[in-house]
């Protein structure tokens, strides 16, 4: 089974990491904000649906998970969000330590729901 919800995340990844490489601001990459914030409205709108379609592809093998709240991940894509908008709102872009992105990144990816690892597992 495919989820969207992976296809964004890279999307994100792709775009976050690949941002202008400032030498005069080393350890920093400049981030396009409109494209991250685009990609960040599509994961909320995405993640619903691949949770529920998680759900009935589970129910439909008889498998039970252990559903927790997945505010986690919302928490995350909001950390995202706010550094991303922290610099000056008029600017197109924002100055972000690439670190604190690696760090949101690996966030983001551990927090998926586990209806949708689980059913990614038994998908492969």
């Amino acid at each position: 089974m495919k989820f969207n919800i992976y296809k964004k995340i890279k999307e994100l990844e792709e775009l976050l990491f690949n941002g202008y490489k400032l030498w005069i601001f080393r350890g920093y990459t400049a981030v396009n904000k409109r494209g991250a914030e685009k990609i960040i409205n599509d994961i909320y709108a995405t993640l619903p649906i691949d949770v529920e379609n998680a759900k009935q592809y589970l129910k439909s093998r008889n498998i039970t998970v252990n559903t927790e709240d997945n505010s986690n991940i919302y928490n995350v894509l909001k950390d995202i969000d706010t550094l991303i908008n922290k610099t000056s709102g008029f600017l197109p872009f924002a100055l972000v330590k690439t670190k604190k992105l690696e760090q949101l990144e690996n966030d983001l990816k551990n927090s998926l729901p586990n209806e949708i690892y689980e059913a990614e597992k038994l998908d492969c």
